[in-house]
């Protein structure tokens, strides 16, 4: 089937038209894949001719994989918010084939694509500029509200693994000791722990022997770090419940 024509004959008999309220605009190249906003780039479609273009576009792109991704993450949206508008009624066919082609085509949604982006992500293979993010995230979050902020928070708080994050909030910003007593044994603690309870001694006395007297404690034991808090822990962080 020569899709390329059939989708070409909808945007053609689609051309006179002018923009209204009951037509979709769509642009021929989509803009996702280097089409532009030009007046001869656009078009106004039906709803069905809008979902319709969408899924021969998928069949158009099939040897462009980056493309076809694009329209299908476009389709699946499509299909989550047209169910019945302008006389456009989503099937349960094409429903399940947006979501299955959806649930392929992203990492979070497909545990072989997931692993396949972890191990490229630590090879160093995808390159992201922190500056730049971090400038971004700055400029929005300080247009919010103090209740925006505080929704936003809670929202974020909620939505992942309580019990991880509280590990991280703690020793991601904690010292990890290890405390050698003068019989051998050994005791591990963390700088946020009750230290004074565990050692006899309080954490400022503690941090004065590591640095002064290599560890050596006064009642003969010696103390020495395991690891020294230098930033957040990476090996403990944020897990969010909706991730595989």
């Amino acid at each position: 089937m020569n899709y390329e024509k059939i989708y070409h004959n909808i945007i053609n008999n689609a051309r006179s038209r002018k923009k209204d309220p009951m037509f979709e605009r769509h642009h021929i190249v989509p803009s996702s894949c280097g089409g532009t906003n030009d007046q001869s780039n656009l078009v106004y479609l039906t709803t069905r001719e809008h979902l319709i273009c969408h899924l021969l576009l998928i069949k158009i792109y099939k040897d462009n994989s980056v493309f076809r991704k694009k329209m299908i993450y476009a389709l699946w949206w499509m299909a989550k918010t047209r169910t019945k508008i302008n006389g456009c009624r989503i099937t349960s066919r094409t429903y399940e084939f947006a979501r299955e082609e959806f649930r392929k085509n992203n990492p979070n949604k497909c545990n072989e694509r997931r692993k396949r982006f972890i191990e490229n992500h630590k090879a160093g293979k995808y390159k992201y500029d922190y500056e730049k993010v971090s400038r971004s995230l700055k400029s929005t979050l300080g247009k919010l509200t103090k209740e925006e902020m505080y929704e936003r928070m809670k929202s974020s708080a909620l939505s992942c693994d309580q019990e991880k994050r509280g590990n991280s909030i703690k020793r991601g910003k904690a010292s990890h000791f290890c405390l050698i007593n003068i019989d051998n044994t050994n005791l591990e603690f963390w700088s946020y722990d009750d230290v004074k309870s565990i050692t006899g001694y309080d954490y400022n006395q503690i941090l004065y022997r590591i640095k002064k007297c290599n560890g050596k404690m006064p009642n003969g034991s010696t103390i020495k770090y395991i690891s020294k808090y230098k930033g957040n822990d990476g090996n403990i962080g944020r897990k969010r419940n909706n991730s595989i």
